[in-house]
């Protein structure tokens, strides 16, 4: 099933139509203040019922570790939450952000009975080949917490009496998941959230990095993505590796945006396809980046960095370690097509190069400066 969305561009010849399929991930990055938040409430409001959004500012603390209403009430809260998500208001904020907490605990128990329930029929039907087929899949605990550990978060999660789910931490008594870190909580919500949707959902994840540092946030997202091949998803996110950590993603990479009232008219963004096409150092380099980069000689926190950046305002100044890795970052930019948009520059010290030598780099595109 594909999700479609028609993106107004600042310039009206080059609006994008965007479509996200099922097994499809799309990334979108940009600076506070950019849109990614109202391209995310517009994502909503164009689907159909077949989603799920996390908000970025969701909830991540639990009144308790288990399921506080019924199925019933369940169903309920899922209709009023689908129609919040659509108006315009839910872009900054949230009426139901303890409802949302409490519906991921209760599907990931309910999801955990059900398998349960499925089980123990096929077990009174004496159907072996059905019980077979049913404990060959794992259930959602043991999926989440095989995630978790691969994730770098040392905790067990399980269901317990009066279905309230308890973590251990390397064999120690249990507790609460609502006494956990927030960062490990909101793990757990994430992953129960995307563990438990219907297939053919599009998931909307705004900034799963809260709380989390990126050593967790990233193996965990790749592992969740990996999990639920029949379902899309669109990520809004500041942390621009993400998209390197998953080959084949798309990336939307948001300058600007213009508002009429509280309304969203237009944008300006740079729409990579395939990020599998461009060279990982360069991805690295340039997501998350200005269109204009000068590149210079130098470390991160070498004391010239924060002069150049005033001497070039409306670039961003990213430090290569020496000039050859300048000249590299400048021509593997313009010699890749994809990556028609981004204008680098270089910045190298003369080091008493002949005049054949300098004269050469900058016939190759103009653009180092010696």
């Amino acid at each position: 099933m594909p999700f479609s969305l028609s993106i107004p561009s600042s310039k009206p010849t080059e609006a994008l139509a965007l479509t996200v399929n099922v097994g499809e991930l799309l990334f979108i990055l940009g600076a506070n203040g950019t849109g990614k938040s109202s391209l995310m409430q517009a994502f909503a409001s164009a689907s159909n019922d077949k989603i799920r959004r996390i908000t970025a500012h969701r909830q991540t603390w639990f009144q308790s570790g288990s399921p506080e209403f019924t199925g019933k009430q369940r169903a309920a809260y899922e209709q009023h939450v689908l129609h919040h998500d659509r108006q315009t208001t839910s872009r900054w904020m949230d009426d139901y952000s303890g409802q949302r907490a409490q519906m991921a605990i209760y599907d990931l128990v309910n999801s955990e009975n059900v398998r349960a329930r499925e089980i123990t029929r096929a077990v009174d039907a004496k159907q072996e080949e059905e019980i077979s087929k049913l404990s060959a899949k794992d259930g959602a605990f043991k999926t989440l917490n095989r995630l978790l550990r691969l994730a770098n978060l040392d905790i067990v999660v399980s269901v317990k009496e009066n279905d309230e789910i308890m973590a251990t931490r390397n064999g120690s008594k249990s507790y609460s998941i609502a006494k956990l870190s927030d960062g490990e909580r909101n793990a757990i919500l994430i992953a129960a959230n995307v563990l438990t949707v219907p297939g053919e959902t599009l998931l909307l994840i705004d900034e799963p990095e809260r709380h989390l540092h990126r050593s967790i946030v990233s193996p965990l997202l790749s592992l969740l993505l990996k999990e639920r091949p029949d379902c899309a998803f669109i990520v809004s996110t500041h942390e621009p590796l993400l998209p390197v950590d998953n080959p084949g993603s798309k990336v939307l990479l948001m300058r600007a945006c213009a508002y009429d009232g509280d309304r969203v008219t237009s944008y300006d963004f740079d729409y990579l396809d395939n990020v599998n096409e461009i060279d990982d150092d360069l991805k690295r380099t340039i997501l998350g980046e200005r269109r204009k980069i000068v590149f210079v000689e130098g470390v991160e926190h070498s004391l010239d960095k924060p002069l150049y950046s005033l001497l070039f305002p409306n670039a961003s100044v990213v430090a290569k370690a020496s000039c050859r890795e300048v000249e590299n970052a400048v021509f593997g930019i313009t010699s890749t097509a994809e990556l028609h948009w981004v204008k680098p520059f270089g910045l190298v010290d003369n080091d008493s190069s002949e005049p054949e030598r300098i004269s050469k780099l900058q016939a190759k595109g103009g653009r180092i400066q010696t």
